[in-house]
């Protein structure tokens, strides 16, 4: 495989494990790989194997030519496309109801809030969260949005000290 092809197949495979909010410990286990192969895998640490560029395929339901597309775009509702496609699956079911990872809760949901265009403190977008029964930290959420630099606008709270207003860029 050209390395150039390899690197675009990992790094859509992550695109398209973030774009499920899935851990990599219920991404692992759904797949029946141990965590240090995901780990190894997603980093590119060690090259692929057909068996298991297949293997990813055929769980995200995605042809090895769009996988090592250079301009690959995951589909904002793979979580629930998976969901569904999988519901019968009592063993994957269970890692779809459990909370997303916070980088997903960010990029496919707060971002996509009409309530995010306008700055909102912590306590309002973990309330946001939370209305969906998805419980994080403020400090994780704060921290999460900070690594969001390209989406998210963070600005100084006029008049409450040590705050922060976040909106959408």
């Amino acid at each position: 495989m050209v390395d150039s092809n390899h690197d675009n197949i990992i790094n859509n495979i992550n695109k398209l494990i973030d774009a499920t909010g899935l851990s990599d410990v219920s991404i692992a286990n759904m797949l029946n790989l141990s965590i240090r192969k995901l780990k190894y895998l997603k980093r590119g640490k060690v090259k692929l194997k057909l068996i298991d560029i297949e293997l990813f395929t055929n769980f995200f339901n995605v042809s090895i030519h769009d996988l090592s597309k250079i301009n690959f775009k995951t589909n904002s509702q793979i979580r629930e496309r998976l969901k569904e496609k999988y519901r019968g699956n009592v063993e994957y079911v269970i890692h779809f109801e459990q909370t997303p990872t916070i980088t997903y809760s960010i990029q496919y949901v707060l971002i996509n809030s009409p309530l995010f265009k306008k700055p909102m403190e912590i306590k309002d977008i973990r309330s946001l969260l939370k209305s969906r029964g998805w419980i994080y930290r403020s400090s994780s959420i704060s921290q999460a949005l900070a690594r969001q630099t390209e989406l998210v606008e963070i600005q100084n709270h006029p008049t409450k000290k040590k705050t922060f207003l976040y909106s959408k860029k």
